[in-house]
């Protein structure tokens, strides 16, 4: 059955600011981040016990003026969520119709979403790279998988 994100957000509970151009749901009752990501955004040393995706890059959402859009300040709101106010980190899987550059789409490249993994989702414990000046990278490891359905009963996943 064919999920989109507004539609997996609400069923967790959580909101987006807004569903066009958010890629993170909050939800603020349970302290919880939902962040869309791309299965094909594993880490570059991805292995069974290091399962870690990509869920943002600081060069995401700057247009040729520098300026950053609302979708890169949603997320980085999001991300301080977690690191200041003990928010947890979750994770929604999208694949793409095409699988586009990692760790950024190339100009003219086709970003869709192809299928959301709308039952299940990940919780998941955050990594921060700092690759250089305006250069940082905040992966995303996956220590826990939940469902829709019952979205408080975890699954650890195990090392």
């Amino acid at each position: 059955m064919a999920i989109s994100r507004l539609e997996f957000m609400d069923k967790v509970g959580a909101k987006m600011t807004n569903h066009q151009w958010s890629w993170v749901g909050i939800d603020h009752n349970n302290k919880r981040v939902y962040f869309s990501t791309w299965v094909h955004y594993q880490t570059p040393n991805y292995t069974s016990a290091n399962r870690e995706y990509l869920v943002f890059a600081t060069k995401w959402g700057g247009g040729e003026s520098g300026k950053k859009s609302v979708g890169h300040n949603d997320a980085k709101k999001a991300l301080n969520l977690i690191s200041n106010d003990g928010y947890e980190a979750r994770l929604l899987m999208m694949e793409a119709t095409v699988k586009f550059s990692y760790p950024d789409r190339l100009e003219g490249e086709e970003v869709k979403i192809k299928n959301i993994r709308g039952t299940q989702f990940f919780t998941a414990s955050l990594n921060t790279v700092n690759l250089g000046e305006a250069n940082e990278m905040v992966y995303a490891r996956i220590t826990g998988k939940g469902y829709t359905k019952r979205p408080d009963d975890i699954e650890l996943v195990s090392e």
